[in-house]
């Protein structure tokens, strides 16, 4: 018998882990490290299934990690990329040297690009694990299934005569 209560400690206990994989995917030269294979940890090797060799981890992972990059709002999908090296402006060798490339074109503090980074980790590790957070409609806008505000009986009675 499962204890239902321990699922999401588990599904969070796993997000923390895959966090972790990440952050250490970041450093050096990110999704470009000569030892990629080495680097992947538990973790993303389940999410990537039977990478073989280097070159085909690098692919397949830059493939599983674009769209949930995309997932996460802009700010921090950018720290994402930066840090990982999947920027085109930031092939830089060390993670500190592209998080200073990108405080400088931010306007921003080091440190604050780095709580950036944490924060786009963990929104990350939580969207590859659990799939992207669905956002509510904007406001005012119909929801799944309802009526367009345009389009209710309200809009189109005839009007009254006094």
């Amino acid at each position: 018998m499962s204890d239902h209560h321990s699922e999401p400690a588990l599904r969070a206990a796993r997000a923390s882990s895959l966090r972790r994989e990440l952050r250490m995917l970041c450093r050096g030269r990110g999704v470009y490290a000569s030892d990629l294979t080495a680097r992947l940890g538990p973790l993303l090797k389940e999410h990537l299934g039977n990478a073989r060799g280097d070159h085909g981890s690098r692919a397949r992972l830059i493939a599983m990690l674009t769209p949930q990059i995309e997932a996460l709002p802009q700010d921090l999908a950018l720290v994402a990329r930066v840090a990982l090296g999947l920027h085109e402006g930031t092939r830089q060798r060390f993670l500190r040297d592209r998080l200073d490339w990108l405080a400088g074109r931010m306007a921003r503090d080091a440190r604050t690009v780095r709580r950036r980074l944490d924060e786009s980790l963990d929104l990350l590790a939580e969207t590859i694990e659990h799939g992207p957070a669905t956002a509510p409609p904007p406001h005012g806008a119909p929801r799944t299934g309802a009526r367009p505000r345009c389009l209710s009986g309200a809009a189109h009675r005839p009007p009254r005569r006094h």
